[in-house]
């Protein structure tokens, strides 16, 4: 079965660069939660900032983890309704981000 590309939609674009200033102790720190989440330093710093203490980029990494193995089932399953459920999870995503 032919993979589906997973471009981003213009909305999910990221256009913006800013700086910040850290302690070498910060950002290591910040580093090793991003690696462990496996995450980039900049999607970790992004992803806690923008919902705080709700989701953590540990958890939203678990339920990425489930999606991709419901997805899987799908797609072995039931390839039809590989469309629909790509469509759901977008949406879900928009949501939680």
């Amino acid at each position: 079965m032919k993979k589906t590309s997973h471009l981003r939609d213009d909305s999910e674009r990221k256009e913006k660069v800013t700086s910040i200033r850290l302690s070498d102790e910060q950002r290591k720190k910040i580093q090793a939660n991003a690696d462990s989440a496996h995450m980039s330093f900049s999607n970790y710093i992004v992803t806690s900032a923008v919902n705080g203490n709700q989701l953590t980029p540990a958890l939203l990494v678990a339920i990425q983890d489930t999606i991709n193995s419901a997805c899987k089932a799908v797609e072995e399953h039931a390839p039809e309704k590989v469309k629909t459920m790509q469509e759901g999870v977008k949406k879900l995503w928009q949501q939680l981000m």
